[in-house]
């Protein structure tokens, strides 16, 4: 997920493992700019839950879902990141 951010003042009180309970090898997040990014493993979190937490802890100006490129999982799987 991909998130415009109005400022970034309160970035630092997201907490996804806190609030959904995961390890954070499932959610990772990262600021660049006035963007938000998130990365996580969707068989434990759910998108709109995400979403929704971080549109109720900083001011989202826009957003976008994006899914992982094939070539992107191909790659892992070569490289034994995933197993099939």
């Amino acid at each position: 997920i991909e998130l415009s951010l109005e400022d970034t003042t309160n970035v630092d009180q997201i907490d996804f493992s806190k609030k959904f309970n995961v390890e954070n090898e499932n959610i990772e997040h990262w600021v660049k700019d006035n963007s938000l990014f998130v990365k996580f493993n969707r068989k434990k979190i759910n998108v709109t839950d995400i979403t929704s937490y971080i549109m109720s802890v900083v001011p989202v100006v826009d957003f976008s879902i994006k899914e992982t490129e094939i070539e992107e999982i191909v790659k892992k799987i070569y490289s034994h990141e995933v197993s099939v």
